[in-house]
């Protein structure tokens, strides 16, 4: 075999290898795995909206499907999220279906934050700040695809991850937890 043929074969393999690992990322940030318990996550700090510090534990209502979605002012698939899930909060009592909104904007801002609740007619989404550092907790992922949104069970088991916004598939794993 000459040189040239090995050092060809290796370039290969190389490439190879890094399609298949690229191809793994960019499955993961589609397609992500499911995070642990609500009890396990429930420790994760958070802040309301007036700045007061609060777990994830307590701002999920026992007993009921649980959203937890991560959102940001800026990512404009949010908006369409927010509305949805403003509507999906009117639908259902909340005993029945609890939505934890987490914003994870780098310097909380009231004010953008306010204005984008009224834009998407979200007002009455409990809205919390995570930060980077809750994202990390809860998704396990160093990267940010938003929005990211998470189903949980009566039990507190996850049972559905999406990343971005999809309408159906939300509606879809909604009714099926509550099945």
């Amino acid at each position: 075999m000459s040189r040239l043929t090995t050092t060809l074969g290796i370039a290969g393999a190389v490439i190879a290898l890094g399609a298949v690992v690229v191809g793994t990322l960019v499955y993961r940030q589609v397609n992500p795995p499911l995070p642990l318990p609500l009890a396990k996550l429930a420790g994760t700090p958070l802040t309301t909206a007036l700045g007061s510090p609060i777990l994830l534990g307590q701002a999920a209502a026992p007993a009921a499907v649980t959203i937890v979605s991560f959102w940001a002012t800026w990512c404009i698939p949010c908006r369409a999220e927010a509305t949805a899930l403003a509507r999906l909060r009117q639908r259902y009592a909340p005993s029945d279906l609890a939505v934890v909104y987490l914003n994870v904007d780098t310097t909380p801002d009231p004010t953008a934050t306010a204005r984008f609740l009224q834009e998407t007619h979200a007002e009455g989404l409990p809205v919390f700040y995570a930060g980077h550092a809750g994202w990390l907790a809860v998704t396990g992922s160093k990267t940010m695809v938003l929005p990211r949104t998470y189903i949980f069970d009566h039990a507190g088991s996850a049972t559905a991850a999406l990343a971005g916004f999809d309408r159906v598939k939300l509606d879809d794993s909604i009714a099926a937890t509550r099945r």
